[in-house]
């Protein structure tokens, strides 16, 4: 069948069951009620809501967006005064840091101040030194004692400065040591040593060097005392200890303390050595006739008469009474030399003492005793053997010298 006439076909089928349709319907509602009706159609659907008026939905929004400002204005509120109160604690704090912090700084310049005016007015020359060496700090004393400026020294070398050129090497070596390894001869100690002064002259001071270990390096405190009033009295304490009061010559002590010595060097020179043991003649009973005051003048002028006899490398010692002892050193010939010594000094008794108005004439007994080099003898035993010899030139008649032979073998 052509697709027109089937196409045209089905139309017409269409149209029929239109018109079958509607016919139906009409019929439908003829037997059929109103009420009927009504019941099969649907409930009526409920009325349609109201919209809102813009302007009253507008003012709502509005009272709501004011509500929100206002609790979020009253938290922010609220947060400001929690963030002040917070920030009055942390400046209260603060304040009371700051103020701690200016009183600590405060104090450590007062104390600084006064530790610089301590420093300042101390007797004893102050210097501080860095690991380096470097002069830090001079004080006045210092500035007195050396004669440099404080200006003059500050960042040079200490030994350089201050020490005597035999003694840097020394000084450096020791330093080296101490920072190296904390060992020191002179780190914490006190020792006296001389001091280089502005002129190139050399001080005698006592030097004492402390440490303070610092979280940057070292730090050397020095003080030097100045030592030579000291080092005078000592003299002075020893010439007291070591010399006879009444003549000036030495004592007993000081010639026991330098007869072994003489005879220690007479072993390394390998040369001879004597000693002289003299007893004035007959000075008792010239002390007890003419008084103790000329038996004393005799002693000091015999003293001096034999002191220029003898050399300036020999000694005379007053012992006891007028007892005197003669150490003879570094003798060329021995016994030869010995005994022109011995001799002269007996004929500087040839000549009267004039004392008081009165003319004293005193001869001189004279032991001798030889030490050779090599020889196994004690300084007690030659001063024995000397003082045998001098009583052997008394018992022969006096005003002599006499050799000791028990000291020769």
């Amino acid at each position: 069948m052509p697709a027109r006439v089937r196409k045209k076909s089905e139309q017409v089928s269409d149209l029929n069951l239109i018109q079958k349709f509607s016919s139906l319907r009409s019929a439908l509602r003829k037997r059929l009620s109103r009420n009927a009706v009504e019941s099969l159609l649907p409930e009526p659907l409920p009325p349609e809501p109201q919209l809102p008026d813009p302007a009253t939905d507008f003012a709502a929004r509005e009272q709501a967006y004011l509500e929100q400002i206002r609790v979020l204005n009253e938290s922010l509120d609220q947060a400001g005064q929690e963030a002040r109160r917070r920030a009055d604690e942390v400046g209260v704090v603060l304040r009371q840091s700051l103020q701690q912090h200016e009183h600590t700084w405060n104090t450590l310049l007062d104390q600084q101040a006064k530790l610089h005016m301590m420093l300042d007015s101390a007797h004893d020359a102050f210097v501080s030194v860095d690991g380096a060496g470097l002069i830090q700090e001079w004080n006045r004393s210092a500035e007195q004692l050396l004669g440099w400026n404080r200006d003059e020294v500050v960042g040079k070398s200490m030994a350089e400065t201050i020490l005597p050129p035999q003694h840097r090497q020394a000084h450096h070596a020791d330093m080296s040591l101490f920072l190296e390894s904390g060992k020191s001869t002179m780190i914490n100690t006190r020792f006296e040593i001389t001091a280089l002064q502005r002129d190139g002259s050399e001080l005698p001071v006592e030097m004492s060097i402390g440490h303070v270990k610092q979280q940057d390096g070292h730090l050397f405190i020095v003080y030097l005392h100045d030592i030579s009033d000291r080092l005078v009295n000592q003299k002075k304490l020893l010439e007291l200890l070591m010399t006879d009061p009444l003549t000036g010559m030495f004592n007993r002590r000081s010639f026991t303390e330098r007869l072994p010595e003489a005879m220690a060097r007479a072993e390394r020179h390998g040369k001879t050595m004597a000693v002289l043991f003299l007893d004035l003649d007959n000075f008792k009973r010239i002390n007890d006739d003419c008084g103790h005051d000329v038996g004393d003048a005799l002693l000091c002028m015999a003293g001096e008469r034999i002191q220029e006899s003898i050399r300036q490398t020999d000694m005379v010692a007053r012992i006891a009474g007028d007892e005197l002892i003669v150490i003879l050193e570094d003798l060329q010939h021995g016994e030869t030399d010995a005994l022109n010594l011995a001799h002269k000094i007996m004929q500087e008794f040839n000549e009267p003492f004039d004392i008081q108005e009165k003319s004293l004439e005193v001869s001189v007994s004279i032991g001798v005793a030889l030490y050779r080099p090599g020889t196994l003898m004690a300084a007690k035993e030659l001063v024995k053997y000397a003082d045998q010899a001098m009583v052997e030139a008394k018992d022969a008649g006096k005003n002599r010298v006499v050799l000791s032979r028990l000291a020769a073998r």
